[in-house]
């Protein structure tokens, strides 16, 4: 157990999130590959440090840049989707959904807007969104 939390850690250090970003992986392939290592949270033996190890997966994802900026996105969304899937603590898939709302291209919404334009985006917001959640007691 304490190695799969070396390992996640030593994965969030050390960048090699941002090699699957670039323009080597298709979205599915950068997907599988991130799947197959968040699978590990499960066996971090304490919960504490899975949900951090969680976060810091997901905040990594977003940080990392590397390829096309466009596929990169889809790439990003697409990951932490994958581990919002995976996971089942209500208050990290809050969190996650979050991150996956800050990280969609919204423009797709309204095409040609900035964010915050378009009503959907507003509502999806990840700051409206989390605090909606708090009031229906999710987090």
């Amino acid at each position: 157990n304490g190695d799969a939390a070396a390992l996640l850690g030593t994965m969030v250090s050390s960048g090699a999130i941002a090699g699957l970003l670039g323009d080597a992986y298709t979205v599915d392939e950068a997907v599988s590959a991130f799947s197959l290592l968040t699978v590990y949270l499960n066996r971090v033996g304490d919960g504490g440090s899975a949900r951090e190890l969680c976060k810091s997966l997901a905040d990594e994802v977003g940080r990392a840049a590397g390829g096309d900026d466009a596929k990169r996105k889809e790439k990003q969304s697409a990951m932490v989707a994958a581990l919002f899937n995976l996971r089942n603590d209500a208050g990290e898939k809050v969190e996650l959904l979050a991150k996956i709302i800050d990280l969609a291209d919204v423009s797709a919404v309204s095409p040609g807007q900035p964010k915050g334009v378009a009503v959907l985006a507003d509502l999806l917001e990840s700051n409206v969104l989390k605090s909606t959640m708090k009031l229906w007691g999710e987090t």
